[in-house]
């Protein structure tokens, strides 16, 4: 990360962007579905509506090149993902030092 800034500036900015997304996702998800339908509001809607497109058009392509049956299963991954474990990677930069197992 100490270097990435000498690379070339496209590929510097879509390095650090990336972490800083992965930073602020979950908290983006945490707003989207916890904080926004306790206080009544429907804004939550087109953030649903967003991921779910997006993770049927990756199903789609997956089904596609694979000719898979399976690939409503991306759909439960999803949820999985958005409900448990995007929030590992606070769990993750809190025990970065630790190196026993199970850290890791």
């Amino acid at each position: 990360m100490r270097i990435m800034y000498r690379r070339h500036p496209i590929a510097a900015v879509s390095y650090y962007l990336s972490i800083v997304l992965t930073v602020l996702s979950p908290l983006m998800a945490l707003r989207a579905l916890i904080f926004l339908p306790l206080l009544g509001s429907v804004n939550c809607l087109p953030y649903l509506a967003g991921l779910f497109l997006m993770y049927s058009f990756l199903c789609l392509i997956y089904c596609y090149h694979t000719r898979a049956r399976t690939w409503y299963y991306g759909l439960a991954f999803a949820a999985l993902y958005l409900g448990f474990l995007c929030f590992q990677n606070y769990y993750a930069m809190l025990t970065v030092r630790q190196n026993q197992w199970g850290t890791r």
